[in-house]
């Protein structure tokens, strides 16, 4: 993931800087969404479709990173921009935090009420795939609704570079 989101970097600046932030959010926002579907369908299917999904993930991260992360400091005063850069930043960690929290809760909750001390049963297995299957799904339909939200309270700004 790493070396995605790095290699993720130039598409994002040029897609800001081609379209703007609106439309270069919602390209993010729609690879986000697409990539919790396919790891929805990838439960099922393997590494291959899950490694896939992660990469497109990534990608729609970057993207909707670095556009927010511009938008952000560019809303800010010029002698508050430093303000700006941290409130983002702390965004991105509470948001991290929540997000893990949320995906871990719903899998659990429609996992099993508690796990066993040795290897799991065939069904419980099944149960956690399954447990995925839906909390992708879930979280796909979320992550594009934010997404057309944030992206309307976006202006059509092409600059890529937080500090001018």
């Amino acid at each position: 993931m790493i070396a995605t989101m790095l290699l993720a970097t130039p598409l994002s600046e040029w897609l800001g800087k081609q379209f703007g932030h609106r439309v270069a959010c919602l390209v993010g926002a729609v690879c986000l969404a697409a990539s919790l579907v396919g790891m929805s369908w990838g439960v099922s299917h393997g590494y291959l479709a899950i490694a896939v999904s992660m990469v497109l993930m990534t990608i729609g991260l970057r993207t909707v990173m670095t556009i927010c992360a511009v938008a952000l400091v560019d809303a800010m005063p010029a002698n508050r921009t430093s303000m700006g850069a941290a409130l983002n930043d702390t965004a991105q960690e509470v948001g991290t935090s929540v997000g893990t929290a949320v995906v871990g809760t719903l899998i659990a909750v429609l996992v099993t009420t508690s796990l066993p001390a040795g290897a799991w049963s065939d069904a419980l297995v099944s149960s956690f795939f399954h447990g995925e299957r839906v909390t992708y799904a879930v979280l796909a339909g979320v992550v594009g609704a934010l997404g057309l939200l944030g992206a309307r309270s976006l202006t059509d700004s092409h600059d890529v570079e937080e500090a001018h």
